[in-house]
This record gives structure tokens, C-alpha cells and sequence, in this order.
């Protein structure tokens, strides 16, 4: 098992690694140097705090409409951080919070219904929060983080399966960074969103990518 120690509430970064990476095409030179050989062994993830870089990462869901479509949505607003102990063992904790009003699906009026009353009501539930409390180790790269899913103010337990991608140090940036895929789902009407069943899928399927930087 991994240890990842207690985490907080944290500010997103700025847009410099955006600017640095639109402009590699510019001097393909730089290609080969912006980036350290990427490890996936548990020696990857290295001991130290680690903060969400916004600009490279990603947050979907999906839902079954009518048993028609698959109906996508993301959230553009989200921010997650994470320490890791010396032992690399033990139990976990983690945390992501979400800022409800920047839920998007397919059209800027469908997404505001979504945030309204009846439903996410985003003025009186204004976050949603993930807080881990162990993770489980599967194999090197894999492992199931289990934790508390808060939504709509309710509070109910997810399981996210987790995928390590790697770790590299990261010229451009000066920083130690690595990647995780995650996905998981949860049924809606355990946190009373629970409208048009029969219609709408209850089963709501959760997509995460992302890369975290090493602070210290």
C-alpha cells in the first residue's frame, strides 16, 4: 500500500507550463530535453508533497440517456494535492474538491438547468468534494482509492481505481511531475439526483487524467 498523507484545500497555478509547451513546436530541439526518460515503478512516486497542475488535467462524467446516447459532461473547475511519505506504505489520504458551477454538457443552457434548483443546485451546494481514506495496492501501477464522495450535500462512499502513469522531471517546468488515470462511478440517487429514473441513467461514470507536480 501507498501512504499519501493529509491533504488541503490549494489555489490552481498559473499558465506558464501552457505557454512553455505551445511553443516546443517552434524549436523541436527542445523536444528531447524537456523531458527526464518517464518511470512507472513504485520508485516513481517519489516522497514529497504534490500539487494538481490544472492545465494538464481533466474531469468527465457520463450517463446513459433514454438508452439512446451516452450523455458527457465535464468540470472545468477542480483542484486536487497529495503527499507521499518516505515508507510509500500505510494508509491514505487524499482530497479533491470541485466547483459545482463549472459543470459543462452539451450546450450552455442545458449546463445551467444541470446547476440549478431540482438538481446539482450549485448556489446552495457550491462544491463537491472527494476525501480518500486508503488506498489499495493492486500491482506496481494500479490500485483502488477508497474514500467519501460529498454531492449535492450529501455523503456517500466511492471507489476510484487508479492507473500510475509515471514520473519524470520536467525541464521546462523545473519540477518532478507524474500522471494518473482514475475512473469510477456512483449510482445519482444515493445523493438525491435521483430525477427522470427510467429516462436518465442512474449509474454515473466519473473520468479522471491528470499530472501532479512535486512541491518539495
Amino acid at each position: 500500500m501507498w501512504h499519501w498523507k493529509q491533504v488541503r484545500y490549494f489555489a490552481l497555478g498559473g499558465a506558464a507550463l501552457v505557454s512553455a509547451c505551445a511553443s516546443l513546436p517552434d524549436f523541436p530541439e527542445l523536444s528531447s530535453l524537456a523531458l527526464s526518460e518517464v518511470r512507472n515503478g513504485p520508485d516513481a512516486l517519489r516522497p514529497g508533497s504534490y500539487e494538481l497542475d490544472p492545465q494538464h488535467a481533466h474531469l468527465y462524467f457520463a450517463i446513459n440517456h433514454m438508452g439512446l446516447s451516452l450523455l458527457y459532461g465535464r468540470f472545468d473547475t477542480f483542484d486536487a494535492n497529495f503527499s507521499v511519505d518516505d515508507s510509500l506504505t500505510g494508509a491514505s489520504d487524499f482530497e479533491m474538491v470541485i466547483d459545482v458551477n463549472s459543470l459543462f454538457v452539451s450546450t450552455e443552457a442545458f449546463s445551467e438547468t444541470l446547476r440549478g434548483d431540482g438538481w446539482f443546485n450549485a448556489e446552495e451546494h457550491p462544491q463537491a468534494v472527494f476525501r480518500a481514506r486508503e488506498i489499495t495496492r493492486v500491482d506496481e501501477r494500479t490500485g483502488v482509492l477508497s474514500g467519501d464522495l460529498t454531492l449535492n450535500g450529501q455523503t456517500q462512499p466511492v471507489e476510484i481505481r487508479l492507473i500510475f502513469n509515471g514520473g519524470a522531471f520536467v525541464a521546462l517546468t523545473g519540477k518532478y511531475t507524474v500522471g494518473f488515470n482514475a475512473e469510477g462511478s456512483f449510482n445519482r440517487s444515493d445523493f438525491g439526483l435521483g430525477q427522470y429514473a427510467g429516462l436518465v441513467g442512474d449509474e454515473v461514470q466519473l473520468r479522471f487524467s491528470g499530472e501532479f507536480q512535486r512541491v518539495n
